[in-house]
């Protein structure tokens, strides 16, 4: 923690941050950030704690729900499975530990969601069961309920073995190494997660576009992955944070 604060300090100018964003650089088509690297300020701990929006200003974060498995599920062919306004994550721990009460702040929301993360990106039955703390044969039973997810994602990178390429849901290409041809293990996993998480890059920075074509006053100040921060005057926050969650 202490190093990540030194860090963050060794770049401010005037007591402000600006990290250097590059578009180039994930082969996924995620944003990256460096001198400092503001993705990677631990949850928990101090450095978060340190940054702040400029006086009159706040900080106005949108995280975009379960995005990753909402592509998953696009491509499936199954959006319905978003169509309950549920938690996503809250939802699937409710019925993993047959608690209808479980609130969303419970850390067992937590371990689902990291079972789910890992069953979607082939994780054995031995990890999903291990990340939830549940049993062999519960996680087998997981992985059976949502095996569809993953299903047309292997019948799309079949095409894929002919070409050697994956297109994400924006019509953006990219090529894998030893996709075509035979199959291989590494390349077709390397090829799933660039269509799922080159999708997600696409539909964020979409997002982010939106908001700048609108005129907002709003300035970005982070992109995490999934989550965009913004910098909102307070004067504007009333009319501004209704229309940025209607554009995203």
């Amino acid at each position: 923690d202490k190093r990540k604060i030194s860090e963050i300090r060794s770049h401010a100018v005037g007591g402000q941050l600006a990290g250097h964003w590059d578009l180039h650089t994930h082969s996924n088509g995620r944003v990256a950030c460096r001198e400092p690297n503001l993705q990677s300020l631990p949850r928990q701990g101090q450095a978060r704690k340190c940054l702040e929006s400029p006086a009159g200003h706040s900080l106005v974060s949108l995280d975009f729900a379960s995005i990753e498995m909402r592509v998953a599920a696009h491509f499936a062919g199954q959006g319905e499975l978003f169509e309950d306004t549920t938690d996503f994550y809250l939802r699937i721990a409710r019925e993993l530990y047959e608690d209808a009460t479980m609130e969303l702040n419970d850390p067992r929301r937590g371990l689902a969601k990291a079972a789910m993360c890992a069953l979607l990106y082939s994780a054995s039955a031995d990890t999903i069961g291990e990340k939830a703390g549940i049993s062999i044969a519960q996680a087998g039973d997981l992985r059976a309920t949502w095996a569809s997810l993953r299903g047309v994602g292997n019948s799309l990178l079949a095409n894929g073995r002919e070409t050697g390429a994956i297109t994400t849901i924006s019509g953006r290409q990219r090529f894998v190494a030893g996709l075509a041809g035979k199959y291989s293990r590494r390349p077709h996993r390397e090829a799933w997660n660039a269509l799922v998480q080159g999708s997600t890059a696409d539909i964020v920075l979409r997002k982010a576009l939106s908001v700048h074509d609108a005129g907002l006053p709003a300035q970005p100040a982070l992109l995490i992955h999934d989550e965009i921060v913004y910098v909102v005057r307070d004067d504007d926050i009333a009319k501004t944070v209704g229309r940025l969650v209607d554009l995203m």
